[in-house]
């Protein structure tokens, strides 16, 4: 019996800052370790960034030079359909 051979399909592209003209990313939980280093590790490469934060662990005069910071809970939803 002959074997049939698979291809996968590719995978698409991820889209760069420049190949996304207003394209802004919504991070959560940016007051605390992960979410504050990549909030930084984004906005300092240019790209645009909404952090959003409840209960912070690190200090928000660190990290609110690097872009916006917004006071939300992500259990509920609605308070962030404006910033989707």
């Amino acid at each position: 019996m002959a074997s049939a051979t698979v291809t996968p399909p590719s995978a698409p592209s991820p889209l760069k800052p420049a190949e996304a003209p207003g394209y802004t990313t919504l991070i959560t939980g940016t007051a605390g370790m992960i979410g504050s280093h990549l909030f930084k590790a984004l906005s300092g490469r240019g790209e645009g960034v909404i952090g959003s934060y409840y209960r912070p662990t690190v200090a928000l005069e660190e990290i609110a030079a690097d872009g916006e910071l917004v006071e939300l809970d992500v259990r509920y939803f609605e308070p962030f359909r404006p910033l989707l």
